[in-house]
């Protein structure tokens, strides 16, 4: 099994679709989760004439083998008080852009991470594949911030699948695929 290019970029252009009707601000931010959005979030962010600011993330959930371990963010640092931005990065729209939705934990983690250090007015949140087969939209991760994240998904893959190529890699290998291979998850 597997996803064509044609195929990816097909559900990049609806997903761009869906994100420019909700009227992103010129001055809106992009987190790209790293290393796996890379190829997903440039596409994307072209496909829709982005203007705004770019401050990536590293974050992984996969150390070296195929099974989704403890998820971490790695590097944070840019979006945080020694950011040389920081003081045109608070308070603005983000749109974080993930490569694959399976826990959500990652996605959540960032999310954590994004509120703390930019203090948004808005988070939407999308993802290439959902692996995750739930529909969500993700629930606030304080108590005390009521603010849902409106979340976006693409391809709904299998769940029992490990994907690889188009950023996401074999224990660091194959990421630069333009399609996505489906194998099974031992």
């Amino acid at each position: 099994m597997h996803y064509t290019h044609r195929e990816i970029d097909d559900t990049i252009n609806t997903l761009a679709t869906k994100l420019e009707t909700h009227s992103f601000d010129p001055d809106a931010i992009a987190v790209p989760i790293m290393t796996g959005a890379m190829f997903f979030a440039a596409d994307l962010l072209r496909e829709m004439g982005w203007k705004g600011r770019i401050k990536p993330v590293l974050a992984s959930s996969y150390h070296g083998g195929r099974s989704s371990g403890k998820n971490k963010v790695i590097m944070a640092h840019m979006l945080g008080r020694r950011d040389p931005e920081n003081e045109y990065t608070q308070g603005k729209q983000v749109l974080i852009i993930d490569d694959v939705l399976e826990t959500g934990k990652t996605l959540e983690r960032v999310i954590r991470v994004v509120r703390n250090c930019l203090a948004p007015k808005e988070i939407v949140a999308v993802a290439l594949f959902d692996k995750s087969n739930e529909v969500r939209g993700y629930p606030t991760v304080s108590r005390y911030d009521t603010t849902p994240v409106k979340t976006f998904v693409g391809i709904r893959a299998p769940k029992d699948r490990f994907l690889i190529g188009f950023g996401m890699d074999d224990q660091g290998l194959e990421r630069s695929n333009s399609f996505v291979i489906c194998e099974k998850m031992s």
